[in-house]
């Protein structure tokens, strides 16, 4: 294991997540993960979310987490055609990393040589671990033994650069300001990005991607003020150049920002083909407020709120009643703008054209939904195609996996209503990341808990 230790000066304590240029995967926030979907995930302010529901404490990171009522009445549906890829790991199609006594698998990325999952581990520590195609260990990576500790308190977003370099995204474990990291291939830090590897921020992180000439844009919810019942933030985004120095050619010193409502929290940060940088999340007119609604925003390449896109430079959407999130953002061709939405009951994605009007030719009306039947964590949008996982069936003790076509329709090779609970593990599966390869593949990591042990998986979902 190479260990990046606390006490260094190189990867200290900061935190992660991770993207990829026109698509994203977004889990769950890290603070004290959940061993069943129902548990507090967050280390957010708390919202109830109603009367069928226990108090939860939810920040930008969650999708939904489903209604009592909703869940008893929804039956498992029949599993879909993607199956465990059985050449992956032992021939089960997955693979489990048990280091701790909790072990949950935050965020996963790949490339066509290697798989990279972020492992956390419930106490203010995290490590990025290395795999084969096949789910082998990667030897290349870390001190032979696939792992790399950056003794992290939260996971925020991943992203696997062209040449091989992993770009990480997140919070100290004061939450703020957050940092962008930089390894090399090997897991070392890259000391010619800012010196150390590393670059401070004034966000609670929450996303990053990479334009076309290789800048970092950053971003997270930029807190304005915080008191007892009060949190007033903006979402914000940064700019970075290829050696880690902000880009004063954005907005003027590198950062920019855009209000919605009171309490706005943004989930993902993605740039378009024009170096515009998105964002989405949602936007409520409190911190306790049970009702959210999505927010979609575009600043132009030089960092001002894009007056363009719908007017004022962002758009709302609701999937329906109650905590509405935009969770991941990708692009589809003529940068047309594709989110992953989430609420309490359902999931589904939402397309707007590059005026930042709705796309009529995407299911009509340019959102489509259905019934998730339990909780949804992260997502990932790939090619205009949109993918989710959390827990589902009856028992909230299977991997859910859910997806949205290109078109606009519920996938029917994730099931019936575009979506299908899996038994991964011989334990209960919970998944917290999802990733859609160059080949199609579906990777989803996650946690197998049995309330005693939480193991991180990685399994590998595939056409038969």
């Amino acid at each position: 294991m190479t260990d990046l230790g606390k006490g260094t000066s190189s990867l200290n304590d900061h935190s992660v997540k991770r993207r990829a240029p026109g698509s994203a995967r977004h889990s769950i926030e890290n603070g004290e993960l959940p061993s069943r979907p129902d548990q507090n995930p967050y280390p957010g302010p708390t919202f109830t979310l109603g009367a069928t529901m226990n108090t939860k404490r939810i920040s930008a990171g969650l999708c939904a987490v489903g209604v009592t009522a909703l869940l008893a009445a929804s039956a498992t549906p029949a599993l879909a055609d993607l199956t465990p890829d059985s050449t992956f790991g032992g021939g089960d199609g997955y693979v489990t990393n048990d280091s701790t006594t909790t072990d949950n698998g935050v965020a996963v990325v790949a490339n066509d040589s290697r798989i990279l999952v972020v492992e956390d581990h419930g106490d203010d520590t995290v490590n990025v671990l290395a795999y084969t195609l096949t789910g082998a260990v990667d030897t290349t990576f870390g001190g032979g033994d696939g792992v790399v500790d950056v003794s992290l308190a939260t996971v925020a977003d991943i992203e696997l650069m062209p040449n091989g370099k992993l770009l990480l995204a997140g919070d100290r474990i004061a939450k703020t300001p957050g940092r962008v990291v930089r390894l090399n291939a090997n897991g070392t830090p890259d000391t010619n990005f800012s010196g150390d590897g590393f670059v401070t921020l004034p966000y609670e992180m929450r996303g990053l991607d990479v334009d076309s000439r290789g800048r970092v844009v950053a971003g997270g919810m930029l807190i304005l003020k915080q008191d007892i019942g009060l949190l007033k933030s903006d979402f914000g985004v940064a700019r970075l150049r290829g050696n880690g120095k902000l880009d004063t050619s954005f907005s003027g010193d590198g950062k920019a920002k855009v209000g919605v409502d009171v309490t706005d929290r943004m989930t993902d940060v993605g740039v378009d083909s024009a170096d515009r940088p998105v964002v989405v999340g949602s936007a409520a007119g409190s911190v306790y407020a049970l009702t959210t609604t999505g927010v979609v925003a575009r600043f132009k390449a030089n960092g001002a709120v894009d007056g363009n896109f719908s007017g004022n430079g962002f758009a709302t959407v609701n999937l329906s009643k109650g905590q509405n999130t935009g969770v991941a953002v990708g692009f589809g061709a003529k940068n047309r703008v594709v989110v992953a939405m989430a609420n309490q009951e359902k999931f589904g994605g939402v397309r707007f054209l590059s005026n930042g009007k709705p796309d009529s030719n995407y299911s009509g009306d340019g959102k489509v939904a259905g019934n998730h039947g339990g909780s949804v964590y992260a997502a990932s949008v790939a090619k205009g195609a949109i993918v989710v996982t959390g827990a589902g069936g009856t028992g909230f003790d299977q991997m859910l996996v859910g997806g949205v076509t290109a078109k606009g329709k519920l996938d029917a090779t994730f099931g019936t209503g575009g979506r299908s609970s899996y038994d991964v593990t011989p334990k209960e599966d919970f998944g917290f990341a999802v990733f859609r390869d160059s080949a199609g593949s579906v990777l989803v990591s996650g946690t197998a808990a049995d309330g005693a042990d939480n193991d991180l998986f990685l399994t590998r979902l595939v056409q038969p």
